[in-house]
């Protein structure tokens, strides 16, 4: 029965997800303006040993960005009470507002907020931990809004550098911490 709610509870998540990749993919058919495709790579300062990992996309529209995110955080020290690797994969879409930006449009600064919908899993899904403590919630459908400033510079003009920083604030979750503060820098690439 356990096993049976598991299994449904990460085949709802996948649909979820799939759904709302598909509704952004129809939601970008046809739309004008610039496409970009990013991958980034970063710290996130909750834990020990974290780091995070994303691959973006985005719509540039007249005053900022349409933007879907994959994210993955991991962390191999404590969040909350549990001192147990943690794995979250996080799907997200949201709109990032144009701050500055100079002349040649090679530099934008923007500040966003995405929200978003995930899969979080602790100690590889095993509810005993190594001092033999067992977890109340080993696994759990996550929420969380995502505030971010994020500066693009092309060096290029088809390739470019992208930093950001951003926090991912979790709503009723008992593995992450309500405050996920990351900071990231990857590469982007323009799609013509």
């Amino acid at each position: 029965s356990k096993r049976k709610t598991i299994y449904t509870m990460k085949r709802l998540v996948l649909i979820l997800m799939l759904t709302i990749a598909a509704l952004s993919a129809y939601a970008q058919r046809g739309s004008k303006g610039q496409h970009t495709a990013a991958f980034t790579y970063g710290c996130n300062f909750t834990a020990d040993k974290a780091w995070t990992t994303s691959l973006s996309y985005s719509n540039y529209r007249l005053y900022g960005t349409l933007d879907a995110d994959f994210t993955y955080n991991h962390c191999e020290g404590s969040y909350k009470t549990y001192g147990a690797p943690v794995n979250n994969y996080m799907l997200s879409g949201g709109y990032s507002q144009r701050l500055i930006q100079n002349y040649r449009r090679t530099f934008i600064l923007y500040a966003g907020i995405n929200a978003a919908i995930g899969y979080t899993q602790c100690n590889k899904g095993d509810s005993k931990l190594a001092d033999g403590i067992l977890l109340t919630t080993k696994e759990e459908v996550s929420y969380a809004i995502a505030p971010a400033l994020k500066m693009d510079w092309f060096v290029s003009k088809l390739f470019g550098f992208t930093f950001r920083v951003q926090d991912m604030i979790f709503i009723k979750s008992d593995l992450m911490q309500s405050h996920n503060a990351m900071a990231s820098l990857g590469f982007k690439y323009l799609i013509q």
